[in-house]
């Protein structure tokens, strides 16, 4: 769970013209973790795509490859990422908020302030 908090943390402003910087900060930060390769090549190109898909290239893909992933591997990552993608756009656009019995899971996953933000976006109280 540890790296989900970090993606989460350097992804938060998706806005950012500059994605090549920010997966470059997310992979820094995620190398105190100690994870493989492949993991850390499939962190980076997950948050690249959430965050800044019009910025993909072959390249990306490639990396992939590259650590050993193969088209059908890569395929599917996409379709969970699109799906995860359009999840949250329903949510966030119809309002649908975290149940509070899953507020421990959510604090664990995204740290109390992302739970801040949530329960703000949910009162109304978030621009």
């Amino acid at each position: 769970m540890a790296y989900v908090r970090a993606i989460y943390q350097i992804s938060m402003n998706t806005h950012d013209a500059r994605p090549s910087e920010r997966v470059e900060q997310l992979g820094d930060a995620l190398k105190s973790l100690s994870l493989d390769e492949e993991t850390l090549a499939l962190l980076k190109f997950v948050v690249r795509l959430t965050a800044w898909p019009s910025s993909m290239t072959k390249r990306e893909v490639e990396r992939l490859e590259g650590v050993g992933f193969d088209t059908r591997s890569i395929h599917d990552i996409v379709q969970v990422v699109a799906c995860f993608s359009f999840m949250n756009r329903l949510a966030d656009g119809t309002g649908v908020t975290l149940r509070a019995d899953r507020k421990a899971l959510g604090i664990e996953m995204f740290g109390e302030d992302a739970w801040q933000l949530h329960q703000a976006w949910s009162a109304g109280g978030a621009s």
